[in-house]
């Protein structure tokens, strides 16, 4: 019955780590510092997940290149990026990099 949806949903959650109140669920949000603090937990967890899936892309990239007929550095010379998760982890990283940067 409801229970069954309910743990299954429960699971879910678990199982993504994407904070409930993104998903429409308001349990246990006490206010914006708090949904700030899930926003950016959850943005280091897709960034773990993000740096994976780079590494993979960058495997497949060469590869293709190889087959096109690149060779050398031709094969290598390039980058990969994807778009930061989170606009409020991106304006934390560069605050502490400015604090860094003050400091020496």
């Amino acid at each position: 019955g409801t229970q069954d949806i309910e743990y299954l949903k429960a699971k879910m959650m678990a199982a993504l780590k994407i904070p409930k109140p993104f998903l429409g669920y308001e349990e246990g949000v006490e206010g914006k510092s708090t949904l700030a603090g899930m926003d950016i937990r959850f943005a280091r967890t897709v960034e773990r997940i993000q740096r994976i899936v780079l590494s993979e892309l960058y495997k497949i990239a060469v590869v293709h290149l190889y087959t096109q007929g690149y060779d050398g550095d031709d094969l290598v010379n390039f980058e990969l990026n994807l778009t930061t998760p989170s606009i409020i982890y991106d304006q934390e990283r560069v605050a502490l990099m400015k604090e860094k940067m003050e400091a020496i």
